[in-house]
């Protein structure tokens, strides 16, 4: 199946273990601040480094919209479109955040790690020009920034709680179907989907997240990762945006990289509409 960007909704990482409470006072449901009191996932910070955390988030049901083999740009206007199309229609509002799912993928990958195991994470700013691969003001050609994540590009938007399962929800049954959100026309290139739990490493940032700043952070995520050995997937990266676009000040923006190497993606989430003839692929 080629819906690679379904992704971020069949994560499954085994051993993912609930260690210790977010920082802070944290609403189950409304979640940490950046949330804005908006529904958005739920999540336990498992362990806490200077340049990033490991959360594992609980179960949860998204909208997804995906674009194939396309220029980033491009893919990421097409799959909004059709994600915005299907929240407006059904007025699904209150929730957050919107993100994006895409490919992590580095030219030359060998260089490129050699080069993340000679240099910290605090040596990076001052030496981004000398990064093989991506640099953070790309145009769109060669190795630039706007030219590296493409391939598939997915939006994914958290549903309001009332459409949540939560962790404590039994699994797929006559109790799960009252919680589905409106069924997508078969030609809106939408589906929802039940994502696992699913570990990750999260670094965040502040204003907007468009490219190439969004696939610079992915790369200073993936760079930090790198030199403190840490275990961790090549092919994705998840922007979440807690922001409308409307809202200039106080922007906040979270960069995610899947925690371990996983299998089976769309075996491991849910289609919620699967059973009804809505295909995934």
């Amino acid at each position: 199946m080629r819906s690679f960007g379904i992704l971020l909704l069949g994560l499954v990482v085994l051993g993912c273990v609930l260690a210790t409470e977010p920082d802070g006072p944290v609403d189950r449901r409304r979640g940490p601040w950046f949330c804005h009191k908006k529904d958005c996932p739920a999540f336990k910070t498992v362990r806490e480094e200077a340049d990033y955390t490991l959360r594992c988030y609980e179960r949860s049901t998204w909208a997804v919209s995906c674009a194939h083999d396309v220029y980033m740009p491009d893919g990421v206007l097409r799959a909004t479109a059709s994600l915005l199309n299907y929240i407006k229609e059904n007025e699904l509002f209150g929730g957050t955040p919107l993100a994006f799912v895409s490919h992590l993928s580095l030219e030359n990958q060998e260089a490129w790690l050699a080069w993340n195991r000679t240099v910290s994470p605090a040596d990076v700013a001052a030496k981004d020009a000398e990064l093989p691969g991506p640099s953070p003001a790309g145009d769109g050609d060669g190795v630039g920034a706007g030219n590296w994540l493409h391939r598939t590009v997915c939006a994914a938007y958290f549903l309001p709680s009332k459409y949540q399962a939560g962790d404590d929800a039994e699994e797929p049954g006559s109790q799960q179907a009252d919680r589905r959100p409106p069924r997508p026309g078969r030609k809106s290139h939408v589906h929802i989907i039940r994502a696992r739990r699913f570990e990750a490493f999260v670094t965040g940032f502040r204003g907007f997240a468009t490219p190439p700043r969004s696939v610079w952070e992915a790369m200073r995520l993936a760079h930090a990762l790198t030199w403190h050995r840490e275990w961790f997937d090549w092919t994705t990266s998840l922007l979440f945006q807690y922001d409308p676009p409307t809202q200039v000040e106080g922007r906040w923006n979270e960069v995610l990289i899947p925690a371990k190497r996983w299998h089976d993606l769309l075996g491991e989430g849910e289609d919620v509409f699967a059973e009804e003839g809505v295909s995934v692929q």
